[in-house]
């Protein structure tokens, strides 16, 4: 009888360490996020201020200036779209976490009541 319920110990603690490593690598995974979202916002700012500028400055400009003032704005628009796609991807990542994590607990749950059931017959 003791050992099973030193086995059940066992499980909730082994239970609580996923929980507490969960917890970690979501806190993570948020903090990501909000570092991709500063990232873009800047970004987006230096796009809008930069196709300001080329176009106020458009007539002035050589052919050769106007093509690279034109590629450095699409680069960091690619760029954007980067960190755009990595902010989906980590969003994603967080709703598999948290499925999992709801498998989790509704598998430490069923355990918990049987292993309590198991000991009273006992």
């Amino acid at each position: 009888m003791y050992s099973i319920v030193f086995v059940f110990l066992r499980l909730k603690e082994t239970f609580v360490y996923m929980f507490l490593l969960f917890v970690v690598f979501g806190l993570i995974i948020i903090m990501i996020f909000m570092f991709l979202l500063v990232l873009i916002s800047d970004l987006s700012k230096q796009i809008d201020d930069d196709a300001k500028e080329y176009l106020e400055k458009v007539k002035t400009l050589s052919p050769e200036q106007r093509v690279d003032r034109l590629n450095t704005i699409n680069a960091a628009f690619a760029k954007s779209r980067e960190f755009g796609d990595d902010k989906v991807q980590l969003a994603m990542q967080t709703y598999e976490m948290v499925s999992f994590e709801t498998l989790i607990t509704t598998v430490y749950t069923w355990l918990k009541h049987h292993v309590i059931l198991f000991l009273v017959t006992l």
